[in-house]
Formats: C-alpha cells, structure tokens, sequence
C-alpha cells in the first residue's frame, strides 16, 4: 500500500522503460546480472484477487492464482536478471490499515517457492515484513532494483523501484522510479529524502496509522520543504531514543510545538496560508505521534546486516524439480509431452537465457554448456534498445529428462490433454473449434524440437562472442517493420538501419567496422557524423 497518492505526485520523475532492456544495458556496462528483490506475499495476493474477484475463479482452471503466478516468474527467467523472492516474517504487525493481519503464510506461498527455486531463483525469509527486507537490501547494494507497488520502498531504502502496469498486465514495460531523483527534488518541492518521506507518512498516514487528522498530502509535502526540517529532526529522534520511550515521548512533545508553531505562523513561508486550526488540532493530541508507531516507521525490524552481504546468484534451472511442480498442480503436467508443449510455448526464452547465463555465472569452467544456434538477428525497437538474435536450442535433453522425472500423481484420464503419447518429437496440435457458427483462426502448429527466442545481444556477446561474430559474417537479417534497410557488406559488423527520412536527408551508410548515420554538408562534399552504432546495437553519439 504505502502513502496514498504518492505515486501521482511522483509521475514526473517517473520513466516508462523495457525490463529487457533495462537487463540487457546492465549486463553492458556492469558485466553483470540485474538483481532484482520481489515481495512474494504480494504476488500471491494480487494474483490471487485478479483470478477470483467477481466470480471469475469459479470458471477458471485449476490453481489459477498460482498459474498466473507461474507465467510471471517465467517472464522473468527469460531476462538475463537474477531474482530473490522475499517472504514475510512472524515478526510483522499484527494490525495494518486498521485490519487484523493474518501471520500464517499464503495459501500460494508453498507452490511459489516451489517454482522460484525451479527456475533458480534465490527464497528469502524476513524477520519482518518483505518491504523492509528489500529495502535494506537495496541500501547494502545486494540488489539493484525492487519490484513492488508499496510506494514506502524509498521510505525503507530502496534506490530503484519497478512498477507494473498492473497484475494482469504481461508484458515487460515497467515504470522505473530512482531515489536520486527523489533527492533531486520534485517541481515545488524540496527533495524527498528518506527523512522527509518518514515525515510524510507519520503527518498523511501510512500502513499502521491514520496520521494527524485534517492534513493532505499537499500539506506535509509543504512542511517537508520547510527549512526547518521536521522530517530530519524526527528522523533523528527515532534513532537517538529507540531503546528510551519514556525520553522519546518527552522530545516529541517539543517537536510537535515546532510544527504546530509554522502551522500556525508560516514562519519560513513553507505553506500556502496560515492553517490555525491545524495547528491547534495538532497541539491538543498528546500522543502525535504515538512512539511505537513512528519506530515501526523509522526503523522497521529487518536482518542483521552481516546476512545481506553478497548479490544474489541466480542457478541452474532443475528441469526435474520443475516438471514434478508443474505435475502437483496444473492438468497439463498429467504427461511429459503436453509439459513439454506448455514449455515450448511459455518458456523457450527461460531454457536459452539459463543455458547462456549457466555459461556466464560460472566463469565457462563448472560444466559444458549446450549453446544456442543463432538463426537471425533485428535492430533494436528503440534508440535506447539493443539488438536482438534470433535463438534456437536443442529440446532433446529436456524432453528426455520430462519423461523420466514425472510421477504418475494424475488421473490418466487427464492424458486427454497430451495426445502424442507414443512419439517424439511432434508438433501441437491445437484444433480450431467444430462448433457451426464460430469463426475460429488456424492455429499455427508448434515445433517441439527445440526451444526458439529472442535474445539481447549483449548476452550472447558476453558468453560466445565468436560464435555471434562468425554470424555476423553472413547470417540473416531482419528488418523491423516500416523501416527501410541498405544490406551492409559482407566483412560489416552490424547492418544499417536507415528511415526514408534519414535518405531524403542525404544518409549514407557506414562500412568501417559497425553501422552509422551521416549527413552530408551543404556544399555535398563534407559529411558529418550524426552517431554511430556498435555491435551491440547501442548508439553512440561523437562529441561536439
């Protein structure tokens, strides 16, 4: 939940990005994974209300919260990003937002763990609550980012935040919020620190209280500009007295008189007008704010810090542990074949991302890895994007390892959905519907043979760099859609993306090593240079 309205305020400072690419460009410049922190208890309720609000759950198949949960996950795994899963500890609230909290876990917990560490996704649990796990997390730079809706992550210390579109949203565009942004400033405010943000929620209420009656959101924006800095002084408050509530009480009592005193006054010309019957409000409550409560807030029970050191590593995906998951609680695990279609359809990305990413996490020593043939390649869909290559991987291994891993827990009457039970490999066999009357389209048939996928290029550089350039050399090219395209010669590393635009404004193409666009002087003798491209499909833009 977080401080209502926050994110609004927000939106100026907000980015809508590709996750692909976000991963891709992290991998670019730091040589590194993505690591992203993800608050479990929250996937498994908003998935959970999405399948059955409305009645929708009574139609839908079986486990549909934790399907849905699945095809996020494997959204995930089809990134070069590691991921840690975060659960909620015993040591939480009993009470948020004046409701009784339940301390057992989530019904979906169990089977959502069971798919994280399938898929090598790393399971923590919080002594608290995941939001504050996270957050600490991302202070001690063991993550890089935190996905989450809970816009108390900067308040808990989290420096990046992903947001989605929404639970039912699948694809892969996020909204990236930046603390230094934060710290920056908003337009008519001063900057949201981690203090002025804890002001905000004990003046506007947040998860475990109401806050002072009577004042907005504009309000305590206004006084967290103010120069006298509230939102430090109770910041320090908090930490200095934590262990001496008697003293705490004692101290809070003068802070209130200075914020109820610019209420009043508008001493430092903070606040539109004079609010007299605001500060009168606030001097007459004792108790504001209560001490436990701001504790919660200012210094919400987390691990120690020795235990958040190192980044989280992403391993190995367990094809076995995977297909049993699958078999304990979806119909299309009653046989190896129709897993094997669901896996050809939903994860393909997920099997060639940890093929290549197994290569690249274990320094190509620890074991052999199977890697992908490239069969073409596209520009980027963006001037921020990267290229991508076409991939295709062997399903042979997998196939064989499903065949053998599953173990007979559904009714063979459930083998209704797995129509090639006798042979190996086969295509789907989706059919269009009998029924007179109903246009259906044909469904195009699947090769199950082999995984096939989209992969950034900054992946399969860091991993088979020679592989991708003996591609380069003559592989297939494809074109994104409305553009126009000038074939770059053979010994070229990247082909040239040109717009007709670009050509009526004198492109031409460049053939020393990498792709280009130039313009040409006015006299049509001179050309100057307007960017250049690497092999990654980055732009690169000269210097002035």
């Amino acid at each position: 939940m977080g401080l209502p309205g926050l994110w609004k305020v927000l939106e100026p400072v907000t980015h809508k990005k590709s996750l692909k690419d976000i991963a891709a460009s992290h991998i670019y410049s730091n040589d590194q994974l993505l690591a992203i922190g993800v608050d479990a208890s929250s996937w498994c309720y908003k998935c959970q209300y999405a399948t059955q609000g409305r009645g929708r759950g009574w139609c839908a198949r079986e486990n549909p919260a934790l399907l849905m949960v699945f095809h996020k996950m494997l959204k995930l795994s089809s990134l070069p990003v590691s991921v840690v899963f975060v659960q909620d500890g015993p040591e939480r609230l009993p009470v948020k937002r004046g409701i009784q909290v339940r301390l057992t876990p989530h019904s979906l917990i169990n089977g959502m763990k069971n798919f994280a560490q399938a898929l090598g996704f790393q399971w923590v649990h919080a002594p608290g609550e995941a939001e504050a796990e996270l957050g600490q997390m991302s202070r001690n730079g063991r993550i890089d980012a935190v996905m989450t809706e809970d816009s108390d992550a900067f308040r808990l210390g989290a420096k990046v935040v992903f947001r989605k579109g929404g639970v039912l949203d699948d694809s892969l565009v996020v909204r990236e919020v930046t603390y230094s942004d934060l710290v920056d400033g908003l337009p008519g405010t001063q900057s949201l620190t981690i203090e002025n943000l804890l002001l905000l929620a004990v003046l506007k209420g947040g998860d475990y209280d109401k806050g002072l009656p009577g004042c907005g959101l504009d309000t305590a924006l206004s006084l967290s500009s103010s120069i006298a800095n509230h939102g430090e002084a109770l910041s320090t408050l908090a930490w200095t007295y934590q262990h001496n509530i008697p003293r705490l009480e004692k101290e809070l009592s003068a802070w209130r008189e200075d914020v109820a005193s610019e209420l009043a006054t508008n001493c430092n010309r903070a606040l539109k007008r004079k609010m007299p019957d605001l500060a009168r409000k606030l001097r007459s409550m004792r108790n504001f704010p209560d001490p436990v409560t701001l504790l919660e807030y200012a210094i919400p029970v987390t691990s120690d810090d020795g235990s958040l050191l190192g980044r989280p590593s992403r391993g190995r995906l367990d094809i076995t542990h995977l297909a049993q998951t699958c078999e304990l609680y979806f119909p299309f695990g009653a046989s190896w074949t129709s897993l094997l279609e669901k896996l050809v359809r939903a994860a393909s990305a997920s099997f060639i991302m940890d093929s290549l990413i197994g290569n690249f996490r274990d320094n190509r020593t620890s074991y052999a890895i199977v890697e992908p043939t490239i069969l073409k390649r596209r520009d980027a869909e963006s001037d921020l994007g990267f290229a991508e290559f076409r991939c295709a991987l062997p399903s042979a291994d997998a196939a064989s390892i499903l065949a053998t891993s599953l173990r007979g827990l559904r009714d063979p009457l459930h083998r209704k959905h797995s129509p090639h039970l006798s042979g190996w490999p086969a295509k789907s066999t989706k059919q269009k519907s009998k029924k007179k009357g109903i246009k259906t389209r044909a469904v195009k048939e699947r090769d199950l043979s082999k995984f096939i996928a989209w992969i950034p290029s900054t992946v399969l550089y860091q991993v088979m760099p020679n592989t991708v350039e003996a591609f380069m050399t003559g592989g297939e090219y494809i074109a994104n859609r409305g553009d126009a395209r000038v074939a770059s010669p053979a010994n070229s590393e990247i082909v040239i993306d040109l717009t007709e635009d670009d050509k009526r404004n004198g492109g031409k193409e460049n053939t020393a090593g990498g792709s280009g666009l130039f313009q040409l002087a006015p006299d049509g003798e001179e050309i100057e240079e307007l960017y250049m491209k690497d092999r990654y499909g980055v732009f690169h833009f000269p210097d002035n």
